[in-house]
């Protein structure tokens, strides 16, 4: 009972701030006095993004940490260590622009022409015109920002890795599967809390306002906690073990 307690702890306090995030998102949405929060929680470069920025390279070092102690042992699950390692620095690169957000980097004049918020990332590529493709063309509204094509894509797969890779091992389908037995599994709290989030995001962002930022705030909440189960259950060598 202590071990589930003491897994639960994270995830609860994770999913109250996460409640109270979205309370004062309703807050700025409807009561006027509250817009100045908004513009922390919803828009670019906001309070909240350089908190996702954190928290993505606080799990980069987690994840590279465990790598580094698996990968002389030459323990299966060490390639998932370094996948999430380098998914990790992705996410924080592209959360910062790669240093603009920081004043460290600035874009090139030529770069800053083909992003649609003229940034120095990827998500925000003006697809269309690195095609080539003219306004007019019917496909250019859903090119001209790589966003609305990748964010889907993140989400889904944030969903299959914390709550469908989970549920398959935990009952036993496709048990025998190689790549899913080496799979660093998160703990059970970690997986429900982002379930709840997928389910917050599906009927807030779709029935009242938008919670997009939000939702990628409680992803790199996850991926921390998910790198911390990975550290505890490798510290006490139950790598694969379906957690309870």
């Amino acid at each position: 009972m202590a071990a589930r307690v003491k897994n639960l702890n994270w995830p609860v306090a994770a999913g109250i701030l996460l409640a109270g995030l979205y309370l004062v998102t309703a807050l700025a949405h409807y009561v006027s006095e509250w817009d100045w929060i908004a513009n922390q929680i919803g828009s670019g470069e906001s309070a909240i993004e350089f908190v996702e920025a954190f928290l993505w390279i606080a799990a980069f070092g987690l994840f590279s940490y465990s790598t580094v102690k698996t990968w002389p042992r030459r323990h299966p699950q060490r390639w998932w260590f370094a996948f999430f390692a380098l998914f990790c620095f992705f996410a924080a690169g592209e959360e910062l622009s790669w240093g603009q957000h920081l004043g460290i980097v600035e874009p090139s004049e030529a770069l800053g022409a083909i992003n649609a918020q003229g940034e120095l990332n990827v998500h925000n590529l003006n697809v269309a015109m690195v095609l080539g493709l003219a306004p007019s063309h019917p496909l250019y509204p859903y090119l001209d920002n790589f966003n609305l094509i990748l964010n889907p894509l993140v989400y889904l797969f944030c969903t299959i890795i914390w709550v469908g890779v989970p549920l398959v091992r935990r009952y036993d389908v496709l048990a025998r599967s190689a790549i899913l037995k080496t799979f660093p599994l998160p703990a059970t709290g970690t997986s429900v809390f982002f379930a709840a989030n997928v389910v917050a995001y599906a009927v807030v962002d779709k029935l009242l306002f938008d919670v997009g930022e939000l939702f990628e705030f409680a992803i790199s909440v996850t991926v921390c906690m998910h790198a911390l189960d990975s550290l505890a259950r490798r510290s006490d060598e139950t790598y694969g073990a379906v957690p309870r």
